[in-house]
This record gives C-alpha cells, sequence and structure tokens, in this order.
C-alpha cells in the first residue's frame, strides 16, 4: 500500500522525536547518580522504539552494589589484623595464632580482590548489555529511514510516470485545426466578426470623460467613439 505524504511526514518527525528523547536519556543514565533517577533509586528510565519505557540502574549505582563485597572483604582483613594482635597477647599460643591471622588476612586479600574482579565484570556487563541494546535501537531506527526514503523514492516515480502519462495523452489528441497559427494571426483579420486592431486604430480615436457623482467622482477614463461623430 502506498504511503502518503502526510504519514511519511508524521513518521520522520516520530523518529526524530524518539531519537531526541533517547539521545536525552542514555547521557541522563550515563551520568546517573547512586540516588538518582525518578524514584531517587539510581535507576533511570530508558525507552524503546515501540514506546515502552525501562529502569534501568545507572554504572555509579551498579558501582556501588558490588562496593559491599569490597567493604566485607576489607572488614575481614580487619578481623584479621584484630585476630593477629589478640594472638601476640598469649605467648603460649602466639605461633599458631599468628598462622591463623597470616591464613585470615590472605584469605581476605584473596575475597577482596575477587569481589574488586567480579564489581568490574559486573559493570562492564552491564554498560555493554545497555550499548548493545541502544545500538540495536539505532540499527533498528536507521532500517526504517531507508524504508521511508524507499516509500519516498516510490512515490516519486509514479508521480513522474503519471505526468508523462498525461503528456502522452495530450500529445496524442493534438489537433492543429483548433488553433491560430502565428502567421495567420500576423496576416491580419481571420473573423469578420471583430474588429482588427489596425481597423480599430483608423475608426477610433481616445477622448477623455469626466464624471461626477454623489459619492464617486472618475477623473479620467479613457474612451473611444468613432470619429464620424466627433463633431
Amino acid at each position: 500500500m502506498a504511503i502518503s505524504n502526510a504519514d511519511l511526514a508524521q513518521k520522520i518527525s516520530t523518529l526524530i522525536d524518539f531519537w531526541s528523547t533517547l539521545t536525552v536519556e542514555y547521557k541522563n543514565w550515563l551520568g546517573g547518580t547512586v540516588a538518582g533517577g525518578p524514584n531517587s533509586d539510581g535507576q533511570y528510565p530508558l525507552t524503546n522504539f515501540t514506546g515502552d519505557e525501562i529502569l534501568v540502574e545507572s554504572p555509579a549505582k551498579l558501582s556501588d552494589n558490588v562496593g559491599g563485597f569490597v567493604d566485607q572483604a576489607e572488614t575481614a582483613e580487619t578481623n584479621a589484623a584484630a585476630s593477629a594482635v589478640a594472638a601476640l597477647a598469649s605467648e603460649d599460643e602466639a605461633t599458631v595464632q599468628e598462622g591463623l591471622a597470616d591464613t585470615a588476612r590472605i584469605a581476605a586479600e584473596s575475597a577482596r580482590t575477587t569481589a574488586q574482579n567480579e564489581a568490574t565484570a559486573a559493570l562492564n556487563s552491564s554498560v555493554n548489555a545497555t550499548a548493545s541494546q541502544a545500538a540495536a535501537l539505532v540499527s533498528e531506527d536507521a532500517a526504517l529511514v531507508s524504508e521511508l526514503a524507499a516509500a519516498v523514492s516510490a512515490a516519486a516515480a509514479l508521480v513522474s510516470e503519471l505526468a508523462a502519462a498525461d503528456s502522452a495523452t495530450e500529445a496524442a489528441t493534438f489537433d492543429p485545426i483548433n488553433f491560430y497559427l502565428r502567421t495567420a494571426l500576423d496576416g491580419g483579420q481571420l473573423d469578420n466578426r471583430y474588429y482588427t486592431e489596425t481597423e480599430i486604430d483608423a475608426g477610433y480615436e481616445p477622448i477623455d470623460v469626466d464624471i461626477a457623482r454623489e459619492d464617486q467622482r472618475v477623473d479620467f477614463i479613457e474612451d473611444f467613439r468613432l470619429r464620424g461623430d466627433a463633431g
């Protein structure tokens, strides 16, 4: 089914509005804070092409979530240090407690490193997923623009085809007998029911007429009368 110019203009306008909204939402999401967003929870809306709005945690919010694991690891490391201090209080168990403290410290450092790696991986995965979603939306929009451009080209081709058909019809029905040729017009009178320009110039002369009425005055009217009636 052919698409009208009005429908095409509306679709292009809708596409421009959607792209503008998506650009603003993406910037807001990317620079969002932990307590930002419409609900002050670090989640920001992203709208897809069908108009569905999805709340997505900002990179800052994701980083804050995984930061809890890092805090736990640091707490464990502190506890391990405290255990080492307590071990020194008992000379008899000093060696054993020191070994346990070292083991706890190593485990805490390992846990902290693991938590940091998991936090970085989670953040990268979230950012990559959002970027992939945005790229998919852009590809979908580009496909729609190409489709609309093709429809415009098809409509223009149809208009050209109809114009060519009209020109061909006019050319096929043209009959020279229905028209005066330039040579005939230049040669003089074609119909004795009408005066030629030469006859008008020879038989009439211009006069000035001054007419005054109640609420209207015609200062100058160029009229003609037969020279035979001029006296």
